[in-house]
Parts: structure tokens; sequence; C-alpha cells
């Protein structure tokens, strides 16, 4: 099973329309970390610059798996999509601000 961190992101499960708080991912070094919009994660002791990583939750009131896309621009998280059949869908969530609140 291993370690993973969080990124709290307000999203609906796609089964029951239920609202969810966080994905889950082992992306960004699976240290338990938790992580918002906007935050600059570091991988090995790195600053992770640009990228995208899979993001995934799990609703146990209707057995619904999700996967999610984290998107790193100029080393923040900055954006959420969908993930479906291996392409972006809708944007879930966006970071806006400028400041970062993990630096």
């Amino acid at each position: 099973m291993g370690l993973f961190d969080t990124l709290k992101v307000e999203h609906q499960c796609t089964g029951c329309y239920e609202n969810r708080t966080e994905y889950q991912t082992k992306a960004l070094g699976s240290f338990l970390e938790i992580y918002h919009l906007g935050d600059k994660p570091k991988h090995d002791g790195y600053q992770i610059i640009f990228g995208n990583f899979e993001l995934y939750d799990y609703c146990g009131n209707c057995d619904t798996n999700m996967k999610a896309r984290g998107v790193i621009i100029d080393g923040l998280i900055a954006k959420v999509y969908e993930w479906k059949d291996n392409t972006f869908g809708a944007l879930i969530a966006e970071h806006l601000d400028e400041e970062s609140s993990n630096t």
C-alpha cells in the first residue's frame, strides 16, 4: 500500500456526487505531506518546476474510484483536472493567487 501525500481540493464524487475534500498521490515524494493549490512541492529535495501527476480518491459510499491530474506550473501546484480515458477532462480547481502557501 505505501505512503501517500494529500492534495486538499474540493470536488464531487463522480458516482454519487457526494462532496469530497482531498486526493492522494505518490508522485510528490510520498512523505505524508499535505498540499494545497499554490504550494511548491519538492521531490528528493529538488523543486518541481513543471509537470503533471496522478491523483486518486475513493468514495466508500458508492464504491467509486476517481482519478484526476494535478498540474505544476512555475513550481506551483496550479490546476487539477478530471482524468478520463487517459485524457484531461474538465477543470476541477485552479490556483489564482500569486502568493504560495508552502514556500
